[in-house]
């Protein structure tokens, strides 16, 4: 059996605000948007993953980094000094960054609470 991911959902209060954050902040680029209201946006990273942020019912729950479940999305980077600094200049609350064995590694959050994840890897994963 072949197949790869296409995109992740996220549910957002503010699908509009969450996009551009995504778009402006990261580096996102808007590959469709719905006609509903909200509307849904598909905003694909860098690398090729596509996210679908669509709107919420309810509020979101609080989590920590270890609860049960999904807990962030990883971004592997060259220069980790450089996107570190970049986001900290756009005012992003980024964490501390760490070093875990070979790799660096910082925590920060979207606007609506989902937790991302920047590393620069000693050695890759996977292919």
């Amino acid at each position: 059996m072949e197949w790869r991911m296409e995109h992740l959902g996220l549910a957002a209060k503010d699908t509009t605000g969450l996009a551009r954050w995504y778009r402006e902040l990261l580096g996102f680029r808007q590959v469709a948007v719905t006609d509903e209201t909200p509307p849904a946006y598909f905003l694909e990273e860098p690398g090729g993953m596509i996210f679908e942020i669509v709107p919420a019912r309810g509020e979101t729950a609080a989590y920590a980094r270890q609860d049960p479940g999904w807990r962030h999305v990883a971004m592997v980077v060259q220069d980790f000094d450089k996107v570190y600094n970049a986001l900290v200049e756009k005012g992003v609350a980024i964490e501390p960054a760490f070093t875990n064995g070979p790799n660096r590694v910082a925590f920060f959050r979207d606007p609506e609470g989902n937790l991302l994840h920047l590393i620069q890897r000693g050695e890759p994963l996977g292919r």
